[in-house]
């Protein structure tokens, strides 16, 4: 019988001591026996080092400080550079995965086939205090190419899992983007191998609180632009792609920026080519009265929520932390251990 695959789980962090002992635990309570954990602090100044120097682990761990800070792009890259497993997956440092994770999406890809070499789950969003406020659905597989022309539709890193000489075939992801870096990658990876998915929401992002409102629009339109002048524009123009959804985030940014009358033209523009939905005219009407981005957002998110009701996953979020069905006590009694911040004895 062949050993399991290694697994490098590749953690970038800038300053989330607080939140790394939660991230780690969800790696250590994995089913997956073979794992590889390696941090790659993005020049941290709030103690991680110092933390990680007397950190210890159940499961390979090791901790790489860059030189600088560098950028979320750049840590990942480093930590692919560094891993030895057959697959990395990443997982950012105040995300979670649900005990299943892995081990569902290595089968998945076994199921698959050899065309098959990345896979990625559902997500849901948490706010710190835990309530729920998103779900990402995990619905497209195989040849991804052009659903990815319409939207991001693998999601965060966090939920991915890829081959590593995929990733190295590739380059990685683009250093110099500040937003969409996820997306760009998986289009440049959909050009070379095909995607499996794990519908149920086996990875927890953490949302901090009104995270689109203090997040930099001026990133999150570099990036976007990026990715209409590399991979969209030609989906656009010969008619394959509706740009509805890429229309109607470049007017969110617009009035992110404090610049809500070129907002209010694209949101515009977006409900005249449906002018039957009610969420596209509320969006226009609220970009247009310049209502202000605090508002705008709130009203928006108001709305998604609807959205979501009308339209209700069957799906539930997983505790992260529950222990792995016949998996016995011992990685869920260290991942408490972890998640407690206290060191771990080998």
């Amino acid at each position: 019988m062949s050993s399991p695959p290694l697994v490098s789980v590749v953690i970038p962090s800038f300053n989330r001591r607080h939140c790394l002992p939660r991230a780690i635990a969800s790696v250590v309570a994995q089913s997956h026996p073979a794992l590889e954990i390696i941090v790659v602090d993005d020049g941290s100044t709030d103690g991680t080092a110092e933390w990680a120097a007397g950190f210890s682990c159940p499961v390979p761990f090791r901790f790489h400080p860059l030189e600088r800070n560098m950028g979320a792009a750049a840590a990942r890259n480093r930590g692919i550079d560094l891993a030895e497993g057959t697959y990395v997956a990443f997982l950012d440092s105040d995300d979670v995965w649900h005990p299943e994770k892995i081990a569902r999406q290595l089968a998945a890809l076994e199921a698959s086939g050899p065309r098959y070499g990345a896979a990625y789950t559902g997500i849901a969003s948490l706010t710190e205090a835990g309530q729920p406020c998103g779900v990402s659905r995990a619905t497209e597989a195989g040849d991804i190419r052009l659903a990815l022309m319409n939207h991001n539709v693998v999601g965060s890193t966090s939920c991915a899992l890829v081959r590593r000489d995929l990733l190295k075939a590739v380059g990685g992801f683009v250093p110099t983007l500040k937003s969409c870096q996820d997306w760009e990658l998986w289009v440049r990876l959909s050009a070379i191998t095909r995607f499996a998915c794990v519908p149920e929401l086996l990875t927890t992002l953490y949302i901090a609180p009104n995270g689109r409102i203090t997040s930099s629009g001026r990133n999150r339109l570099t990036g976007h632009l990026y990715m209409y002048r590399t991979h969209l524009r030609h989906y656009f123009r010969d008619g394959s792609v509706d740009p509805a959804l890429f229309t109607s985030t470049l007017g969110e940014i617009f009035v992110q920026m404090g610049r809500s009358d070129y907002g209010a033209r694209l949101l515009g523009r977006n409900w005249r080519a449906k002018p039957r939905s009610v969420k596209r005219l509320a969006l226009y009407l609220m970009a247009r009265a310049g209502l202000g981005k605090a508002r705008y957002f709130a009203v928006a998110e108001f709305l998604n929520r609807i959205e979501e009701r009308l339209r209700p996953t069957a799906l539930r979020a997983p505790e992260p932390g529950q222990p792995v069905p016949g998996g016995g006590p011992a990685s869920a009694s260290a991942a408490r251990e972890i998640q407690g911040g206290a060191p771990v004895a080998h």
